[in-house]
This record gives C-alpha cells, structure tokens and sequence, in this order.
C-alpha cells in the first residue's frame, strides 16, 4: 500500500481530415446574461441562457491555407422542422481559421438539435462536422 506508480504510453491522435483542412470538434458553448462563455453538461443547454455560440477550428493540412474556407452552419430540430442555416465568421490566422457563429436561444423552441458545421473550398463541399445539443425548456431545474 502507499505506492505510487506512473505509466506512460504513446497515443496518436487524428484530426477528422475536411479537404485542405484537418478539423477540431464542433462546439457550441452558451453565454447567459452575463455574457460568459460556458460549455455545457452533458450537451444541455439550460433555460436561462440567451446565446449559443459555435466553434470550429480548422487546421491547414499542407502548411498554409490553400484555399480560404468558408463555413456554413445548419441547426437541424431533431423533430424534422426547417433547419437554421447561418454562415460562419471565419478569420485566419497563420495555419488556423477559426469558424464562429452566435444565435439567440429565443429563435430555438426547446428541444434536441444537430448541430452541422459544413465547410466549403470554393463550391465544394469538404464535409461536414457535427454535434447534438439539446435545450432546456423552461422551469426545467438545472
């Protein structure tokens, strides 16, 4: 008893690969009406909060962008209504863009939605990442 041990092994780990671009994970985060960023658990957005911010970073897989990218996003109601669509803000910086978009919670009636950032080089669609997130509804405890 009272040992303490440490082991190390190598891991490799791959970025999803969009066109000229490998990719983080979408996330989307939420800022309540203090204007703070928070990530949520277990993919719940709760009531109180008045923004969803998304993110996706994209990493030049040749060294330099080649093409700059632009990033459209879908917000997808798991009920089979209408999608949101938005384009991205994108900004470069060296090897990485970084993709943003922000929408009000109100335009988004509680429920579970995909979230679905597909990047684009010119007209060509590279691929899509995605994530779930599922918004309280109002009087849910959190």
């Amino acid at each position: 008893g009272g040992e303490v041990a440490q082991v190390e092994q190598q891991v490799n780990a791959r970025l999803p690969r969009l066109g000229s671009y490998h990719t983080s994970n979408l996330v989307v985060a939420w800022t309540g009406s203090d204007n703070r960023l928070q990530y949520p658990e277990l993919d719940e957005v709760p009531a109180s909060a008045v923004a969803l911010r998304s993110l996706l970073e994209l990493y030049a897989a040749a060294g330099k962008p080649a093409v700059v990218p632009r990033v459209r996003l879908h917000i997808e109601p798991s009920n089979g209504g209408a999608a949101i669509v938005r384009e991205m803000n994108v900004t470069i910086g060296g090897t990485l863009a970084r993709a943003v978009a922000e929408i009000p919670v109100s335009a988004l009636p509680p429920g579970a939605y995909r979230f679905r950032a597909i990047v684009l080089e010119g007209d060509r669609e590279t691929g899509p990442a995605s994530t779930m997130v599922q918004i309280a509804g109002p009087g849910v405890p959190r």
